[in-house]
Parts: structure tokens; sequence; C-alpha cells
């Protein structure tokens, strides 16, 4: 289901035409509330980089909201290294530039995954989590071929992503290279489809493009019926003030809820859906 189109169903149970603000804060404000939860469609694992001797900060992707897992190697054995706070490795951390070792524990800091010891060089590490997807929006019109675009239109480019014009111009023949979702997969792990990064940047003629949002997500196809329902709770309980429709939206909720979480028990027993209402 496209944003519009989920926009244009909340309405309708609604019944009400004059919500539209309301209905788009309020479905951006239950992706905020889910978004950090672990669910098959937004976990996702990077392929691994290799440590720097006696490095401890790498940056992490751009678009990662929460780290779940860190992992390793010691020739063909892959080990998980344990998460700690940035603090506690500062009162371990000497600063010594000598000694340098396999990583067992990890910290994040500023975007940034810090290890302890210091590692040794080449040493493959992998970072699993949680990724942010493009925010919704509706472009103002389609992408067309040797057409000028004036700073500030928005179209929907061949993914179905939102593509801001930053530099005036006019198109090329052909459409460009879009940024576009990758699937990264090493060692036999998979990953959930991570989408492009906010903000990149694409030539097109004399045009450039700025990607700042898409028409769909994850959240209006995968999990359609806990962010409506979430959205027809708050809607209810915010603006128009029915407690009994609040009560019934909220049942609904978690019933969605209760669904994915039957679609994936082992999450159940490691707790990592929880019910947050």
């Amino acid at each position: 289901m496209s944003y519009t189109a989920l926009q244009s169903r909340i309405a309708d149970e609604l019944s009400r035409s004059d919500l539209e603000t309301q209905i788009q804060v309020e479905i951006a404000s239950a992706i905020e509330w889910y978004q950090y939860e672990n669910f098959p469609w937004n976990e996702a694992s990077t392929v691994p980089f290799n440590t720097v001797t006696g490095q401890r900060y790498y940056p992490l992707p751009a678009n990662f909201l929460r780290v779940t897992d860190a992992l390793s190697q010691i020739g063909n054995y892959t080990y998980k290294l344990h998460a700690v706070t940035e603090q506690y490795i500062d009162r371990i951390d000497w600063g010594d530039v000598f000694w340098t070792s396999y990583p067992i524990i990890f910290s994040l800091w500023s975007n940034q995954i810090r290890l302890f010891p210091p590692p040794q060089g080449g040493l493959p590490v992998q970072i699993k989590g949680i990724v942010a997807q493009l925010p919704l929006m509706t472009a103002i019109s389609q992408w067309a071929a040797d057409t000028a675009f004036t700073v500030g239109q928005t179209v929907t480019d061949s993914y179905g992503n939102v593509e801001q014009c930053s530099v005036a111009g006019t198109t090329g023949s052909a459409a460009p290279a879009w940024p576009t979702m990758s699937t990264p997969t090493t060692s036999g792990i998979g990953s959930a489809a991570i989408p492009p990064v906010l903000g990149a940047t694409t030539t097109d003629g004399t045009v450039t493009w700025t990607l700042v949002g898409s028409s769909s997500n994850v959240w209006t196809t995968q999990a359609e019926e806990l962010i409506r329902s979430r959205t027809l709770k708050n809607i209810y309980a915010r603006y128009i003030r029915d407690s009994q429709q609040t009560q019934m939206m909220q049942a609904l909720e978690q019933q969605a809820l209760s669904n994915m979480m039957y679609k994936n028990p082992g999450r159940i027993a490691l707790g990592r859906v929880r019910g947050v209402f």
C-alpha cells in the first residue's frame, strides 16, 4: 500500500475529510513508536569490514537505528562480542597503542562502534541491527525526460522513492541510475533490504536530485495493519476524543502486533518484540 492510499483508507474509516494533517502526523508518530523494534523487515546486517591494527572506532551505516549484535572471527570460528557502555570501556582502556588482541566487547558512541581490546589488523567484524526506512511522503509529479525542473520540486523515481530538485536544470533523455535498495549477503548470512541513505544525490542531465523520502515503505506494506490501527487509536484519543473508539483501535493494534509475534516465535522468547502501548 502506498502512503497516499494509507492516508485515504484512514480518512475513510474515520469518515472525516478534515484531518489530513493530523493523519500524516500520527502515521509518522506510529512508525517512530515501532521503528526500534525487531521485525524481519527492518533488520539488517552489514557486509563485514576489516579492522585496522589498534584502531578502536569504526563508523556505523548512516541509516542504522540500533545495533543488536556485533560478530567477529577467529580462524573459522565466528563469535559474538558483548555490548557494554562507552563509560565502561573508558575505565578499562588505558589508550595503549602497542597492545592489540581479538576484541571481545563493544560500545556505541556518536554513530560509531568501539572495539576492545584494541583489535589486531584484518579481523572481520559484522554488525547486525535495525535499519531506518525512508520518510513517507508524496511527490508533486513523476519524473520525465528532457524536462526543466526548479529547486524544491519533487518527483517519484523509478523505485517509488521521492527525489527533490536541489540544482535546477533539465533532465536527461533517459532516467539516471537512482539510489535503490541493497541486500548484502556474506557467508550465507542474509539481510533485510536496506533502503538507500537519506540525502543521496543523483546527477540527471543538468539537474541534481536529492533523495528525501519514499511513496511507500515496509511500514505501509509489511506492517500496514499495525501502523493503521495505532494511527486511528491516536486520532480518536487526541483529536476526536472518543474513548470507546480509542479502546477498540487499541485492541486492534494489540491484535496486529500479536499476529506478528506469532509469525516470529523466536522473538517472543528473546523479548525482542514487545507489546508497547
